[in-house]
């Protein structure tokens, strides 16, 4: 496709020197350049506007390049990255994780692990919802979209996003699940408040646990998407190189055929000759 643009221009070239009718070489390289410069106008606009494939190989390059590197952010998040579930994790919490105390008084009460974990997850069954996990891994996302703009920084903003679903507003245990899950303990199992704090800091524990997991598996994702990053640059790069060379080709060959196609004197005394 590029070689047959080139032998367009080529022709281009030719033909308008021809038509030109004016036997000097300079002026005829004027009209190549002229052919050249037009033809990259409509090159560079039909890049811009999608029209690629209409215009040619040059534009349908940088098109697909630019779009290559535009979609490299989806392709490196993985489908199976997730944050940690609460209610899963209140649900699984071991009578093992709590201190020696706690569980003695826990055996005097009665109360077994199937029913703290029974009212651990009722306690945090609000705590970290679909909708608040989904935004989080939208966050997540966008993370990763911003190391891809800055490779550089990759480090401090993983570390910045996991922050915030520690503490602030949005963190997967606020301050005020905390104390809704303990009053929920308290009133349900009969516990005391220290009891209660306890059981409530085991599967905070728990979470933060599965945080730094899932902070472990968007450190691996890091180095892949810093690579497809750059690659994503370097294609542009090679691509910029390739096409600024097609380019001055392009100017060659219509240069080149400008001069072939010189008349050989002007069309005004060709028609005088020919009467």
């Amino acid at each position: 496709m590029v070689i047959t643009q080139l032998i367009a221009l080529g022709v281009g070239g030719y033909v308008a020197a021809r038509l030109a009718g004016i036997p000097r070489p300079i002026a005829s390289v004027l009209h190549g350049a002229a052919v050249w410069s037009v033809a990259t106008i409509f090159l560079a606009w039909a890049a811009v506007t999608g029209g690629g494939m209409i215009f040619g190989a040059t534009s349908s390059i940088i098109s697909g390049t630019v779009n290559a590197a535009a979609n490299v952010g989806e392709a490196v998040v993985p489908d199976d990255l997730s944050m940690p579930n609460i209610g899963e994790i209140a649900g699984s919490i071991s009578l093992d994780a709590l201190p020696q105390d706690v569980q003695d008084r826990l055996a005097e009460a009665g109360i077994t692990e199937a029913n703290i974990r029974e009212e651990a997850t009722i306690a945090f069954r609000n705590v970290f919802s679909q909708q608040e996990q989904q935004a989080a891994m939208s966050e997540a996302r966008d993370t990763l979209n911003d190391i891809l703009r800055s490779p550089g920084d990759a480090g401090a903003d993983i570390a910045a996003f996991f922050d915030r679903l520690v503490e602030g507003p949005n963190a997967i245990i606020s301050d005020e699940d905390r104390q809704e899950a303990m009053a929920v303990m308290e009133r349900r199992l009969g516990v005391t408040p220290e009891d209660a704090q306890q059981i409530v800091q085991s599967v905070e524990d728990g979470a933060l646990t599965a945080l730094d997991e899932a902070e472990a598996a968007v450190e691996a994702v890091q180095t892949q998407t810093v690579e497809a990053a750059q690659a994503a640059s370097d294609a542009l790069s090679a691509a910029a190189l390739l096409l600024s060379l097609a380019s001055i080709l392009g100017l060659a060959a219509a240069a080149g055929g400008a001069f072939a196609g010189k008349p050989n004197s002007l069309i005004g005394d060709r028609l005088d000759d020919h009467v």
